[in-house]
């Protein structure tokens, strides 16, 4: 649950038992002087007790002046001291249960320190705009290190911007101790990464592009599943299959959609896009491909971009080159299959292609999908989109 974050919290409000309290001062005690001879020695008795009263009296402040820096010296924090090279950064997945884009993160420290005792570090998602916090939980030590797991119901890029780790005690639902790491990310590319991950204004749902595009390649193989079965069901339950896969990848405007024939429902048959599109190859301003393609390049492009940006952005634009390719292909062979739906060769075809758009393809059969040309496909995009949000935390000062 976000928590709105106490006003006036920048700089971070030392805890009140750091205050220390300042006990009465403790009185100078004056000496009784008895007279003695009183009428033969008064002018030099009154002399020496001035001179006795004087010592006394600086006696007494000075002793006045050591108790008050004695009782009334600041307590000693309680925090552990903050290394300038402390660091820690932040990677963002799925929920374990990949219910929620990016509801995930894992934090890992290096050289910080142990907290104070009766203390531990916990950490805080905070949006800087609304002033709301989302408690991440605290942090485990591992080794010499610290780290913390979260998953949460919510999109984690559209809960805050800006990330803490701060010393505290107890169990707390707001920021209030000592900040010992910070990370914000940065602003102008940000918009960007959330525009990939998070939501984007037109697409339905303003689901985040990569998000979308996801969605739309997983139903494209389900479909490719779904034409294969239906060869044996005679051509017109083909042509139905094939004019879907082409809805679904041009989109609603597309050059080649139709609309379903009505005896498709029969042969399970409906609409399985959501009408935003994959890739008209007639269309080259439209779909999740090319939309996600120009964002993730402004992303990269910004002022404040960063080399880690730079680097992941650049892979999400390799993979969705590849995607243009092979959904075009399945786009050619499925208008083909409308017009010869008995072309078997043509369904596999597409299927082979719609695994390549989803998982990507092992070119150069290394045993692995490297974000490269003719390998990576939209998994790689979206694991390299996260990577684009990777969040560093810097020593507070």
């Amino acid at each position: 649950m976000l928590s709105p974050l106490p006003q006036g919290r920048t700089p971070p409000v030392e805890p009140s038992s750091r205050q220390s309290a300042s006990p009465a001062t403790p009185p100078g005690v004056l000496p009784k002087f008895q007279a003695r001879n009183a009428s033969k020695h008064t002018g030099r008795n009154i002399f020496i007790v001035l001179v006795l009263l004087l010592l006394v009296g600086s006696a007494t402040a000075g002793f006045i002046a050591l108790a008050h820096n004695t009782f009334n010296k600041p307590a000693s924090k309680t925090t552990a001291a903050i290394s300038s090279s402390s660091t820690a950064a932040v990677f963002f997945s799925d929920s374990p249960d990949g219910q929620q884009p990016t509801g995930a993160l894992k934090l890992v420290t290096n050289g910080l320190a142990a907290p104070a005792t009766d203390s531990h570090y916990y950490a805080w998602l905070v949006d800087t705009s609304s002033e709301k916090v989302l408690p991440l939980g605290a942090l485990t030590a591992q080794g010499r290190n610290f780290t913390l797991d979260f998953a949460g119901q919510v999109n984690l890029l559209g809960a805050g911007n800006q990330l803490e780790i701060t010393q505290e005690k107890g169990t707390p639902s707001l920021p209030s101790g000592k900040i010992a790491l910070a990370g914000i990310f940065p602003p102008l590319a940000f918009i960007h990464i959330r525009h990939l991950l998070f939501s984007f204004g037109s697409t339905p749902g303003k689901v985040g592009l990569l998000v979308g595009l996801r969605e739309q390649v997983r139903a494209l193989t389900e479909q490719t599943t779904l034409l294969k079965s239906l060869t044996n069901k005679g051509p017109q339950a083909v042509s139905c299959g094939a004019q879907n896969i082409i809805n679904l990848v041009e989109g609603v405007h597309g050059h080649n959609v139709q609309p379903l024939n009505a005896a498709c429902s029969g042969f399970n048959v409906t609409n399985a896009g959501d009408g935003f599109g994959l890739f008209d190859p007639n269309n080259a301003n439209s779909g999740y491909v090319i939309l996600a393609s120009v964002h993730a390049a402004l992303a990269a492009t910004q002022n404040d971009s960063t080399d880690n940006i730079r680097q992941h952005a650049g892979r999400v634009q390799i993979a969705m080159d590849n995607l243009k390719k092979w959904l075009t292909s399945i786009d050619n062979d499925a208008r083909q299959l409308t017009v010869s739906p008995g072309n078997t060769a043509l369904i596999q075809d597409i299927a082979t292609l719609a695994d390549h758009a989803l998982n990507g393809f092992d070119l150069n059969d290394n045993g692995q999908i490297d974000p490269i040309p003719g390998e990576a496909g939209t998994v790689t995009a979206y694991n390299e989109g996260q990577l684009m949000a990777q969040l560093p935390l810097t020593a507070s000062t």
